[in-house]
C-alpha cells in the first residue's frame, strides 16, 4: 500500500462549484504539466498527469492570479473571464491544512507558500500517485491564509471531459471591488500616444 493513500482527505462534491479566471482564448479545462507552477508534476511525471487551478469560492481564484500584480490594468480584468465548473464526479483532495500532515508526512506550510517549487512539486506526484484527484492548499497571496485553492489532477492539456459544466462571465465589479481589502487596484489601462520621433 502506497504510504500516501493515508494522507488526510477533504471530500468535494461534484455539486459543489469550484472557479477559475483564465483568459477568454483559452478553455478553462487546461491541466499544466511543465513546471511552472507549484503542484504540476514533477519531471518525470509529466507525460502522467497535469494540474489545473482552481479556487473554493471566486476571490481565491483572483487572488491567485492579481495577488503577484498589485496594480492590476483594466485590459488584463478584460481579456480574462471568471468560470464557474462542477467536476464529472465527488472528488477526494489530498488536504495540505491538516495538522496532522506535519508529523506524519513531513509536510508544511512552505510547500503550499514556498518559492521554491520543487518540493511541491515531488508532493504533488506523490500524491497522484496515492491516488488522490489533487490538493487541497491555503492559497499563498492571502496573507490571512483564509482563502483555499484547489490544484486538480487530469490528463494534460486541454481535458474539457474532466469536467461536468462550465460557465464563463466577465469578472465581475463587486469581485474586484472586494479585492480592495488585499490592496489589489485595478487601474485604467493607459494608451501611449503615436512616437512621433524619428525612428532611429
Amino acid at each position: 500500500m502506497n504510504r500516501w493513500s493515508g494522507f488526510p482527505a477533504r471530500q468535494i462534491e461534484r455539486a459543489v462549484p469550484l472557479f477559475r479566471i483564465h483568459q477568454w482564448a483559452l478553455h478553462p479545462a487546461w491541466f499544466n504539466n511543465d513546471g511552472s507552477w507549484r503542484f504540476d508534476p514533477s519531471l518525470a511525471d509529466r507525460a502522467r498527469f497535469g494540474t489545473c487551478y482552481l479556487g473554493l469560492e471566486p476571490m481565491s481564484a483572483y487572488v491567485e492570479v492579481f495577488g503577484r500584480i498589485g496594480k492590476v490594468p483594466q485590459s488584463e480584468i478584460d481579456r480574462r473571464a471568471l468560470s464557474e465548473i462542477r467536476s464529472t464526479a465527488d472528488l477526494s483532495v489530498a488536504d495540505l491544512t491538516d495538522r496532522s500532515v506535519l508529523g506524519d508526512f513531513g509536510v508544511t506550510a512552505a510547500h503550499s507558500t514556498g518559492l521554491d517549487y520543487g518540493p511541491s512539486q515531488a508532493l504533488a506526484s506523490d500524491l497522484f500517485e496515492g491516488g488522490f484527484d489533487g490538493i487541497l492548499y491555503r492559497v499563498r497571496h492571502d496573507p490571512a491564509m483564509l482563502l483555499e485553492g484547489i490544484a486538480l489532477f487530469g490528463d494534460p492539456g486541454e481535458s474539457p471531459q474532466r469536467f461536468d459544466t462550465h460557465k464563463s462571465v466577465p469578472i465581475p465589479p463587486n469581485l474586484t471591488d472586494a479585492a480592495r481589502e488585499f490592496r489589489i487596484e485595478v487601474i485604467p489601462t493607459v494608451e501611449l500616444p503615436p512616437f512621433a520621433g524619428h525612428s532611429d
